[in-house]
């Protein structure tokens, strides 16, 4: 909110900011329920949540690739293009790699890590299927983070944080040294049978944004305003019909708060996370609870770092969701004295 005060749109920049707070609110109300929740209503929210877990994985199941039966019904073949529709898709795929950390504490706690570790490997399967490599990568290498963390407990948490902190410190200047390669410089003259649409576009956003930072490094643009920076809209290539420079967000969560918010958004968001940091290692919760909750957070990091704006309302609330889900699922069983007073 208080980039509002010099952003490119102060207006827009400053409802941002609201909504960021309220949605910020709203999560601690949700924790806060979910750890003061009676056990018994614990444990029925649980099972229904192991049920989610398995209708989830059959849905999307469904889901997997162009080929799949709920692609091909809600597709509309008339298109030349499928990216409209791959859009709806890719944002579920993102979900169901993020809740399904807390369906692996419900899983694991109610039939061993066996069967919790089969349904890990599941899930990484239909995301290979999926119509993005930006997911499997991110839950991917949250499961390296997660069996890590299960086997060596909270040793592994300072080099996965720091590195966290050092992507998001560093971003600009990679980037910008990135940009002086010949070939990543006139990247939108590479030949297509090297480089994929994709990765093309996302390289060529990714150079404009950083020349626009460049021209507002301390403060930045202000919040949200990525959309409305000057040439955005002008076409990244002239081969392809409705490509833009930069399309709403420049799908690099620590590059649009280096845009937008400057050097004191980047050094808050360096502090949010060796906060969390400092968090996980106080927890006890077991090694379970905390290999799930690592291997979350770096896969909202990095599908952060790779796809969705930061500021996405509902990419916020999934993160809010899925770690309200996950300490849920990270409460202790009920265990009651002969007496019935509680243990």
């Amino acid at each position: 909110m208080v980039s509002s005060f010099w952003s490119l749109n102060p207006e827009h920049s400053f409802i941002i900011g609201l909504r960021l707070l309220l949605t910020f609110a709203g999560a601690m109300l949700f924790l806060n329920a979910a750890r003061s929740l009676p056990p018994p209503q614990a444990e029925r929210l649980c099972t229904i949540l192991l049920i989610s877990a398995g209708l989830f994985l059959v849905l999307f199941g469904l889901t997997t690739g162009k080929n799949s039966l709920m692609f091909q019904l809600l597709h509309d073949p008339a298109r030349f293009h499928t990216d409209d529709d791959k859009g709806r898709f890719n944002t579920g795929m993102a979900i169901l790699a993020l809740i399904s950390w807390a369906f692996l504490v419900v899983v694991a706690k109610r039939f061993g890590m066996r069967l919790a570790t089969l349904m890990l490997v599941a899930v990484l399967v239909i995301l290979f299927f999926a119509m993005t490599r930006a997911v499997f990568l991110a839950f991917g290498l949250g499961m390296v983070g997660a069996i890590a963390t299960y086997i060596l407990g909270r040793r592994p948490l300072a080099i996965i944080f720091l590195s966290l902190a050092g992507i998001v410190f560093l971003m600009p200047f990679f980037l910008s040294l990135l940009f002086k390669i010949e070939f990543f410089r006139s990247i939108d003259k590479a030949s297509l049978e090297y480089v994929e649409w994709s990765t093309m576009h996302r390289l060529l956003i990714w150079k404009f944004a950083i020349t626009r930072f460049w021209e507002h490094p301390w403060l930045g643009w202000g919040m949200d305003v990525s959309r409305f920076l000057p040439g955005g809209n002008e076409p990244a290539v002239t081969w392809i019909q409705g490509s833009e420079l930069l399309p709403l967000h420049p799908h690099n969560g620590a590059l649009q708060i280096w845009l937008e918010l400057g050097w004191g958004g980047a050094l808050l968001t360096v502090a949010c996370l060796l906060s969390t940091w400092r968090l996980l290692t106080k927890l006890e919760k077991g090694r379970i609870w905390l290999a799930a909750a690592t291997g979350a957070i770096i896969t909202f990091f990095l599908l952060s770092l790779l796809s969705f704006g930061i500021w996405q309302s509902w990419w916020q609330t999934t993160l809010c969701f899925a770690f309200t889900l996950l300490v849920l699922a990270g409460r202790p069983p009920e265990n009651r004295a002969p007496n019935g007073a509680m243990l």
